[in-house]
């Protein structure tokens, strides 16, 4: 098969995808007796029609930015980063006890501290998968995947019995300080004007955003993104031409954890303003698909995560407003992921 023009694979084809995904998503909704047309404007009016849904989808948005630029990162060396959400967990880990621990006189210092303690916890949480796919063979799917249950264990031990406060029963960490708190798209003057009410999107929005141009900047401007991107074309090649290959898998991981870990600026630290058990929500493997479908490119994943964030915004108004249940949103995501994955081929066949 001859191979695609540029615009046809970036363009054309997640187009197609989604498509086929929202058609058959409006196969299944007749088929439980609901009006798709109802449900698409339901999903619409509650996702980009008011302040309040785009507040919501624009926070979703940006914890799907971080994931997803994860999983991109570690794709350009040829490997598959499934162990996001356990990155994710313990970055959470990570702003908890820089928010706890240290008493931050401002907000912008306590991002910081938060920023840089969130994506070293997830950055070392990838290393030793990364260390044994490079050392060991040990392969990175099965080894990541497997982290992600060792970070929920951990993650649950450390709430009941170390960070718990006494007399709580829920397990979570005590609130953040006051000084710890994040301003919201609602308290950024010029933003404001727009967001007249409280909602979850905050400044994080900017600093995912921001990765996404230094993602792309170090994979296209410099010479460790070409060395990240010649390894995963061809290990063999890239040997051949002195880069290391131990070198460039944990480089890629030690990045790719990073950038997972620093979703949990977003939600523990922006919107909960505590640590909970499943902080992370499935955000870590929604990266993945948000990847899929944003062609593994950082422009392509802001708008991959846009999509999935008004999908979920979207569908927590269907599960609230019509009959139709929430977990409609999941069938959907899953359409998508089988469209831009598994069928990719077939769409552009």
């Amino acid at each position: 098969m001859d191979r695609l023009p540029r615009w046809a694979d970036v363009a054309l084809v997640p187009l197609v995808s989604l498509v086929l995904a929202f058609g058959i998503a409006a196969l299944v909704i007749l088929a439980i007796g609901q009006s798709p047309a109802e449900a698409l404007k339901v999903m619409v009016e509650g996702s980009v029609m008011s302040a309040y849904g785009w507040g919501y989808t624009l926070y979703y948005t940006t914890s799907f930015i971080f994931t997803g630029l994860a999983v991109t990162v570690a794709f350009h060396a040829s490997m598959f980063n499934i162990g996001g959400e356990g990155q994710a967990q313990l970055g959470g880990l990570g702003v908890a006890l820089a928010c706890l621990f240290v008493p931050w006189p401002h907000w912008s210092l306590a991002l910081i501290g938060a920023a840089l303690s969130a994506a070293a916890f997830g950055a070392l949480w990838a290393a030793l998968p990364a260390w044994l796919q490079a050392k060991r063979g040990s392969h990175i799917v099965i080894t990541t995947i497997m982290f992600n249950y060792i970070a929920a264990s951990l993650l649950q031990f450390l709430l009941v019995d170390v960070l718990r406060p006494e007399g709580k029963m829920d397990p979570a960490t005590a609130n953040f300080p006051a000084a710890t708190h994040l301003p919201t798209l609602h308290e950024i003057p010029g933003f404001s004007l727009i967001f007249t009410k409280d909602v979850p999107a905050n400044v994080t929005l900017f600093i995912a955003l921001a990765m996404a141009w230094a993602v792309w900047a170090l994979l296209w401007r410099t010479r460790q993104g070409y060395e990240i991107r010649a390894f995963g074309k061809s290990e063999a090649a890239a040997r051949y031409a002195g880069i290391n290959p131990t070198r460039i898998i944990m480089v890629s991981m030690l990045i790719s954890g990073a950038l997972a870990g620093l979703m949990a600026i977003n939600n523990v630290m922006g919107e909960a303003e505590r640590l909970l058990g499943n902080s992370a929500s499935g955000a870590g493997f929604i990266g993945i698909a948000v990847a899929l479908m944003g062609r593994n490119h950082p422009v392509g994943v802001v708008l991959a995560a846009f999509l999935f964030g008004f999908l979920f915004q979207g569908g927590a108004e269907l599960g609230l407003w019509t009959k139709i249940p929430i977990e409609m949103r999941i069938v959907v995501q899953g359409l998508v992921i089988l469209f831009t994955g598994a069928l990719d081929m077939m769409v552009r066949m």
